[in-house]
């Protein structure tokens, strides 16, 4: 006599069948969908210590340069000195935290690394330059006492030329979600440059939007730095940006 071996449908032909006939029409696929966690918008290094930690930052920053602000010679080493700042805390508030740092403490320090470093950079180029100085203003009595004869020919004096306040350079780096005192110079710098007017849309916020984002597309395809809006690096304020706003006032 011979023995038929019965073989039972495999358990996922039988869930596909019930799923097919309407037995897991209970359950909606949004249910589903639901457990899938959504990608984090804030950084989770973005908090009040960092923040904190930023202010403290940038308090220095104006302290250490506001000596050297009139002092042609430190232009370069002021503008890396805003730059890594401001590059670094553009880093902190990505949405992972530090462009791929592995945590918050990692990022954290980093952050403190790279701002000793570049106060310690600045620091060192300072050293043997001059501080802003105000000329004394002769007084009256003084003059008339140095005043010469009468007889004597005067020679005329060559009028002195007011010093003017070095032009805020404009740091590469800065792109869209960006708040500082950097893009708002940038804004004011574009706003200048394509004759708009200052009001309640075209304002200087420091805030890097959609309209700052517009405005530097616009400077780009005009200077050529991009063929087209979908170019790399549209909307960015990269090195070749940086330098044709910092041409302007030169």
């Amino acid at each position: 006599m011979t023995t038929k071996k019965i073989v039972y449908p495999r358990l996922s032909i039988v869930i596909a069948l019930g799923l097919a006939t309407g037995l897991g029409s209970a359950v909606p696929l949004a249910t589903f969908a639901a457990t899938t966690p959504a990608e984090p918008t804030v950084s989770f290094c973005v908090t009040a210590e960092t923040k904190n930690l930023y202010s403290g930052y940038l308090t220095r920053l104006d302290k250490d340069i506001a000596p050297y602000a009139e002092n042609a010679n430190m232009a370069k080493a002021i503008t890396s000195y805003k730059t890594a700042l401001e590059l670094s805390w553009a880093a902190m508030t990505e949405v992972h935290c530090g462009h791929g740092s592995p945590g918050y403490a990692s990022a954290t320090h980093s952050f403190k690394k790279t701002m000793e470093r570049a106060q310690a950079a600045f620091q060192t180029a300072a050293k043997g330059q001059k501080k802003n100085t105000k000329v004394a203003a002769v007084t009256s009595s003084e003059s008339e006492e140095k005043a010469e004869p009468e007889t004597v020919a005067k020679t005329e004096t060559p009028a002195v030329k007011p010093t003017t306040t070095a032009k805020k350079l404009i740091p590469h780096g800065l792109h869209r979600g960006q708040r500082s005192t950097s893009v708002q110079d940038l804004q004011k710098e574009l706003l200048t440059y394509f004759k708009e007017k200052i009001d309640a849309e075209n304002n200087a916020t420091g805030y890097f939007g959609p309209l700052t984002q517009e405005l530097v597309i616009r400077f780009q395809l005009d200077k050529k730095i991009i063929t087209s809006r979908t170019s790399p690096g549209a909307g960015l304020v990269g090195p070749k940006t940086t330098a044709a706003l910092n041409a302007l006032a030169e």
